[in-house]
């Protein structure tokens, strides 16, 4: 099952990975990967932090998570306060002065965050950008547009370790990389040997350094300039292992708050009623039965656990007080109150056997998703 904590994160951030450059020279072959190569190239490192997006559409100031495609609505912010530290200091500043079309894809930095690289500094304002797009089109991290954003923001400027043509030692070691089969590539390049790598190929600008550690997530190109930008990844293999390590670890405890919740979801929904016109409202009184049901006491044996790792709690300043009083009480009613929140949010499409979505499941969501279609949801 879908750990509770994978769940927040690929919710929010709605990971769309980027082709990675080994996958160039598997799939368009050598020509390509060298055509490529030979192309002026702006070269990020890759931060292992969460993604947020800010920018004006139709004049109107938005947030985002990965990728810019899911909007982080007040909605959004409620169910968990993530964002909040960063959208609270951006909203401080002059919003209005970033022009018309323009996104900022930023990375965020927060102690809390369970992330595999922990850095001794953070960037400035705990924001760094890693590029822009202007009106749909990637604008590369050297364009002088970044610094322009980043001056208006206050928050740091690309981590740019290169900018400029490739040489041929630097394009023979890239393709070298690229051409290493599966199961030598992490015994050659992983951990400590993919920063060494890295180092051999890019000398860091001393304004960076502080993102330099024993470990590094990779680093992302960006070749070509004007209307035509290809984007491509290179990771390091030993990073890629560990994160899938984590994602495959089962949430006992949130295995645990879906089997109570799936146990008695229609009873206890079809209990509150759909009369009601708040949708808050609406989950706190379902949230309420769960309480005296007397079912959560059974997660009690998790709490030291779950209380210390949380990285992403509810926003209670962006809901009804009596949310607050109800899990100052309750600590585990939190979170049977955030994932009733998200579940209702739109209509299961499909089931997923890994999430523990059964078809049983699919039409009890949708069942109340309809009933309560109506509500208001602010």
């Amino acid at each position: 099952m879908k750990s509770f904590k994978s769940f927040l994160i690929s919710y929010y951030t709605n990971i769309n990975e980027l082709t990675h450059l080994s996958d160039f020279l598997n799939k368009k072959g050598n020509n390509f990967l060298n055509n490529l190569l030979n192309k002026k190239v702006a070269v990020n490192l890759k931060i292992d932090t969460s993604a947020l997006v800010v920018g004006k559409i139709d004049n109107e100031i938005k947030f985002w998570g990965r990728e810019g495609k899911i909007e982080i609505d007040k909605f959004r912010r409620q169910g968990a306060d993530l964002y909040e530290k960063s959208i609270k200091y951006l909203e401080s500043r002059d919003l209005d002065k970033i022009p018309n079309g323009v996104q900022i894809y930023m990375e965020f930095f927060d102690e809390k965050l369970p992330t595999l690289i922990k850095y001794t500094q953070h960037p400035k304002n705990d924001l760094i950008i890693s590029y822009i797009k202007k009106n749909g089109k990637i604008v590369p991290p050297d364009d002088k547009l970044n610094l322009e954003m980043a001056k208006l923001l206050n928050i740091s400027p690309p981590p740019v370790l290169f900018s400029g043509k490739l040489n041929d030692k630097q394009k023979q070691k890239l393709i070298e990389y690229a051409e290493t089969n599966k199961e030598d590539i992490v015994n050659k390049y992983g951990g400590k040997n993919f920063v060494k790598f890295v180092l051999s190929l890019f000398v860091p600008p001393s304004q960076m350094k502080f993102l330099l550690t024993d470990s590094l997530e990779g680093l992302v190109f960006y070749f070509g300039n004007g209307n035509s930008i290809d984007m491509a990844k290179l990771n390091d293999p030993s990073f890629t292992q560990g994160i899938k390590s984590k994602q495959n670890k089962e949430d006992v405890y949130h295995k645990s708050i879906m089997e109570i919740i799936y146990a008695d979801l229609k009873n206890y929904a079809d209990g509150v009623g759909y009369t009601g016109s708040n949708y808050n409202d609406f989950i706190y009184k379902m949230t309420q039965k769960y309480i005296k049901s007397g079912k959560l006491k059974a997660l009690d044996k998790y709490k030291n656990n779950v209380t210390e790792q949380r990285f992403a709690r509810l926003s209670f300043e962006l809901l009804p007080p009596k949310v607050k009083s109800m899990v100052d009480k309750n600590w585990s009613s939190e979170d049977i109150y955030r994932t009733l929140h998200f579940m209702f949010e739109k209509a299961k499409k499909r089931i997923n056997i890994r999430t523990g979505l059964t078809k049983e499941r699919k039409e009890t969501i949708n069942y109340i998703v309809d009933n309560i279609k109506g509500m208001n949801r602010n």
